[in-house]
């Protein structure tokens, strides 16, 4: 056998991830084994991928995880939001007994780990979404995945309270991995918010590897939130990748503070007339946390609007990367697209790549983009100290009200307190004490 026909050997931690597909429950599902094969033949990306050219994961694939069980008996502290429906996942299974979730009209929601136990066929239609030769963390969550949910809001249904998903870790104190996979349909004319909140407390090294789909079909309206503050150890996989028909709304928050290691992907599809995305994103890393975003909005059809808005904050030595891409096909005529990256260097050893880019193919567009790096204010500075501010709580304010942009955008109020809450902490312990 010549050295070009031998084949490629794995890496310890795909031999890792091979192991963990041989013992799970669904690994005969033909739908898992296409995906496990893809992502065996590619393994993890690597700085040479142009995709995740800033973002080297060799941290990641140096660890190794074990899987969570359903039924740990853990009890974590959930905040509670009023009025809303609420699931609640720990170490990536479903807990009814700490859940609620009452029998709305037009509203179905199944876990997956239901689908697996009642119906394949269902599950595996699910899971052989588009886009798994995009991402090979979506590959591995096709072929890992244990549990999650299926939202379907039927025709002109319109849910009042937010869904919001809660994902937990135990106290277990070996490091875990999960997949969970969210699966939104919302039908014509629905409208729906879904929030998904992933918590991390201790310091163990756990792995979440997310994936989130969702299609919006003639006149739907989806407002959509992610919010990661996994502790700073741990390493966080997520991507959003959703489909807009003729008139639909998606409203999406991305709100990146935990993890030491954090990476999201969101590919948006304007596929109908009049159909807009509206895309909103807060990175923070210190430490020496990094935080990647990559974003790409198609405007595939004539009559698309979109506007992104996303700001990083790098303090210590944390690291954000952001790259956000706009395109804009041939017979998109009359698309409105706006990107805007703003940044915000706190240390002099932090660290922010932004790209922001524009791919278009036809002359009758409003297309504009803009990305900016810089510090806190001199002068703002100065005039906060001029009325009895020290130094830390002026900065923090400004840095608060520089991520407040973003936070005051969030649907439900006490979402909004509990991250003013966090960003207090983040920006300046002492910022409530402010005369």
């Amino acid at each position: 056998m010549t050295a070009a026909s031998q084949p490629i050997a794995k890496s310890a931690a795909v031999t890792r991830m091979q192991a963990a597909f041989e013992h799970h429950t669904g690994s005969s599902m033909p739908v898992r084994q296409q995906a496990f094969a893809l992502f065996s033949h590619n393994g993890f990306p690597g700085t040479r991928d142009e995709q995740w050219k800033y973002t080297n994961l060799r941290r990641l694939e140096a660890r190794e995880f074990g899987t969570g069980q359903p039924g740990t008996p853990y009890q974590p502290e959930i905040l509670k939001t009023a009025d809303a429906l609420q699931m609640v996942f720990v170490d990536g299974h479903y807990r009814s007994e700490l859940s609620n979730v009452p029998v709305i009209a037009g509203l179905q929601i199944t876990t997956l780990s239901e689908l697996q136990q009642s119906d394949q066929t269902r599950l595996s239609e699910i899971l052989a979404i588009p886009g798994n030769h995009r991402c090979r963390f979506v590959a591995l969550n096709t072929a890992l995945t244990e549990d999650g949910v299926l939202i379907e809001a039927g025709p002109g249904t319109k849910l009042d309270c937010p869904l919001v998903l809660d994902f937990f870790w135990s106290d277990a104190q070996w490091s875990l991995m999960a997949h969970p996979r969210i699966v939104i349909r919302a039908g014509e004319h629905s409208k729906l918010t879904v929030i998904e909140r992933f918590t991390g407390s201790g310091t163990t090294v756990h792995f979440n590897n997310g994936v989130t789909t969702a299609q919006l079909a003639e006149g739907a309206h989806l407002e959509h939130c992610r919010i990661q503050n996994e502790n700073s150890s741990s390493f966080h996989i997520g991507l959003l990748y959703a489909e807009l028909a003729e008139q639909a709304t998606l409203l999406d928050h991305q709100i990146n503070f935990g993890a030491a290691l954090a990476r999201m992907d969101i590919h948006v599809l304007l596929n109908g007339r009049d159909s807009r995305a509206t895309l909103n994103g807060l990175q923070f890393a210190t430490g020496t946390q990094h935080h990647d975003t990559h974003l790409q909005v198609e405007h595939c059809v004539p009559h698309t609007q979109s506007n992104e808005d996303y700001r990083g904050i790098a303090d210590q030595r944390g690291r954000i990367v952001f790259n956000g891409k706009v395109h804009v096909h041939e017979k998109a005529i009359k698309t409105d697209a706006q990107q805007s990256s703003r940044n915000l260097l706190l240390s002099s050893t932090a660290e922010i790549d932004t790209k922001p880019e524009l791919e278009i193919y036809n002359d009758d567009v409003k297309c504009a983009h803009g990305a900016t790096v810089g510090q806190l204010d001199a002068n703002a500075l100065f005039y906060l100290r001029s009325r009895g501010l020290d130094e830390s709580q002026a900065r923090a304010l400004l840095t608060h009200a520089f991520a407040n942009h973003i936070i005051a955008q969030l649907p439900v109020a006490e979402l909004r307190e509990q991250l003013t809450d966090a960003g207090h902490v983040r920006f300046g312990a002492q910022l409530e004490s402010a005369p």
